[in-house]
């Protein structure tokens, strides 16, 4: 039986961005810091309410940690930090730093940086704010935590950037108040090398940054490129996606610019991808194609473009190891009550040539990673199932084998059927499907929760490729290793460990 969608008569899709700019925005020098936002005195000392996690209450805790801080960071600290992690025993993980910060979440290191947010209630008040701050690999506290996110989970969110090319931005506005905190680029001692009072700004790439109605600037903060547009992606392949009116931006008028600000293709694109593997995606109304860095069309727009599986908007895939998921849509001669056709889509891999390398048979297609995507397909009875292909289109892993898979990662999938374990690259069950929840590998190891009982899930520990225990079950939430070091909470409290 096949799979059936609606697609409604008529698509608007409204996009407002809503930037808070005092002034027109330009490069700076800050001078002060957020010390009273939304003019509420944040204590700086004494009780201070924060959410460590999703499934902790606040809780009020001293402020102080016996070790010197900044104010505006002792209330992320608890007094009855423990020194090391009770039960922590492991020849190839060490601790990098004790179970210390309340967080609500954490990010992974990037160039040996960690964004973190914590969670603060003001007492009397129905009133909370996040506030994020960055810490490096050796578990210092570099950018104080004193920046703030928003409302987390609505469009008010301001969510924090990972560092690139040795600086991050960090985000002047400060959700429905009018202080400013420091804002501009820092680098990885914590120091503002960069001051910008702007609504926004991309991260470096490729040695440019684009600042919100400014410009491209240099690493030094020199203005390199002057903004005639109203946004802006970063440079990739010698190439930056711009588009110059905002109110048109869905319905077309994107375009390229080499890194002199000379136009590489016309302003005709209703969506512009970043580059992978040489080429980037670009859109016109629902169909998507190819190009080079030169602007030239080198994979006709003849396939349909992809909705999200979050929000349901169009959205451009990429190339990954020489492949990228493409789809087309049959139409149905069949219509609801209110005049709306029904219709399959069908997803597939082209390579960089344009020529189709994996069939488009599936209902959803993953991108490749370690030579195998997931893919999907609905069976007769109009449920779905999950397997993996290899980049000649065989199916590695029968479709519906496993209940739930992951992306392959140093040769090795998380998948699931009653539980979870691991197969390698040709399905071989390497590691007993036997864990409550698994992350994927890196740096040799994985994250496992331990399975009590059927439904009923223990402590996070880590194991090697060979299923052995390396890091003992005594950890209430985990991260994967990134760059060496990988996040772990026990109880409230979170701390870092690290690859000996």
């Amino acid at each position: 039986m096949k799979m059936k969608f609606v697609i409604p008569a008529i698509l608007i899709a409204l996009i407002t961005i809503v930037i808070f700019v005092y002034g027109r925005s330009s490069i700076q020098q800050y001078t002060g810091i957020c010390e009273n936002a939304n003019g509420i005195d944040l204590p700086s000392n004494g009780a201070q309410e924060y959410m460590p996690s999703d499934d902790i209450e606040p809780v009020y805790v001293p402020a102080a940690y016996e070790i010197e801080l900044n104010d505006d960071q002792d209330d992320i600290y608890d007094a009855a930090a423990l020194p090391v992690f009770p039960g922590f025993v492991s020849d190839r993980v060490r601790i990098v730093a004790k179970p210390q910060w309340a967080l609500y979440q954490v990010g992974s290191f990037r160039e040996g940086m960690s964004w973190a947010i914590a969670w603060y209630q003001v007492e009397g008040m129905d009133w909370r704010s996040f506030r994020y701050g960055y810490i490096n690999i050796h578990g210092e506290i570099v950018i104080p935590f004193e920046h703030l996110v928003g409302e987390i989970g609505t469009s008010a969110a301001v969510m924090p950037n990972d560092f690139s090319q040795g600086l991050v931005f960090v985000s002047p506005i400060n959700t429905g108040g009018t202080d400013y905190c420091a804002a501009g680029f820092f680098d990885k001692n914590g120091e503002l090398i960069i001051p910008i009072e702007s609504g926004w700004a991309s991260s470096f790439s490729e040695g440019l940054a684009w600042v919100f109605d400014y410009g491209f600037i240099d690493n030094t903060g020199s203005l390199v490129l002057p903004t005639t547009y109203a946004w802006a992606f970063p440079f990739s392949n010698g190439a930056a996606g711009i588009v110059r009116d905002m109110y048109n931006w869905a319905w077309g008028g994107w375009s390229y610019i080499d890194i002199y600000g000379n136009a590489l293709t016309p302003c005709i694109y209703c969506d512009v991808g970043t580059f992978s593997d040489g080429l980037a995606a670009v859109r016109i109304d629902n169909k998507t194609g190819f190009i080079n860095n030169r602007g030239e069309v080198v994979i006709p727009l003849d396939f349909d473009v992809g909705l999200s599986e979050y929000d349901g908007r169009p959205y451009l895939r990429h190339f990954r190891e020489d492949l990228a998921a493409v789809s087309q849509i049959e139409w149905l001669e069949e219509w609801n009550q209110h005049g709306q056709q029904y219709f399959n889509r069908r997803w597939g891999f082209i390579d960089t040539r344009g020529d189709i390398a994996v069939p488009l048979l599936y209902s959803w297609a993953h991108d490749f990673f370690d030579g195998r995507a997931m893919v999907s397909r609905e069976d007769e009875e109009g449920g779905s199932g999950v397997g993996f292909v290899d980049t000649y289109g065989n199916e590695i892993i029968p479709i519906g084998k496993f209940d739930s898979v992951s992306p392959f990662s140093e040769g090795f999938a998380a998948v699931s059927r009653g539980g979870w374990g691991f197969i390698d690259r040709y399905g071989n069950e390497v590691i007993p499907l036997i864990y409550n929840n698994a992350f994927r590998f890196s740096h040799g190891l994985a994250a496992v929760q331990e399975m009590l009982d059927i439904g009923n899930a223990g402590k996070w520990g880590f194991i090697d490729i060979e299923g052995n225990v390396v890091v003992p079950f005594i950890f209430n939430d985990v991260r994967d290793f990134t760059e060496g070091v990988a996040w772990v909470r026990y109880g409230d409290l979170w701390g870092l460990i690290g690859i000996k």
